[in-house]
């Protein structure tokens, strides 16, 4: 059952247990010339490494915006843990900056630090 764009009720037949899930959408931008398959990979890989982000539905990064120097993603991913919601997306859009700073690797232009939307 849907209870509107973002969550909605599971009722399986063996227990009729309810079920929350939560979509969780993070917006991202990245400079024009950057490897963009290479961040899709990194944003959908650090979504489906989080352990409280849904296995059901796998996440996806995908390109919403193209603006003049920039181009603006979105990572979209499900929880289970709808009350959870803000502290789940709060590690996806830090995930990669702690994995950057690791590893001394960046996906974008010097000068052109890729930002998260938050």
């Amino acid at each position: 059952m849907s209870t509107g764009i973002t969550a909605r009720r599971i009722f399986p037949n063996a227990d009729r247990t309810q079920r929350r899930e939560r979509g969780i959408q993070l917006p991202v931008s990245v400079a024009i010339g950057t490897d963009l398959q290479r961040v899709i990979d990194e944003l959908e890989r650090v979504a489906r490494d989080h352990p409280l982000v849904a296995r059901e539905a796998p996440p996806k990064a995908i390109v919403v915006r193209l603006g003049p120097d920039s181009l603006g993603l979105e990572l979209q991913a499900r929880t289970e843990h709808a009350e959870q919601w803000l502290e789940i997306r709060s590690d996806l859009a830090a995930a990669p900056q702690r994995r950057w700073k690791r590893t001394g690797s960046r996906f974008d232009e010097p000068g052109h630090p890729a930002r998260h939307d938050v």
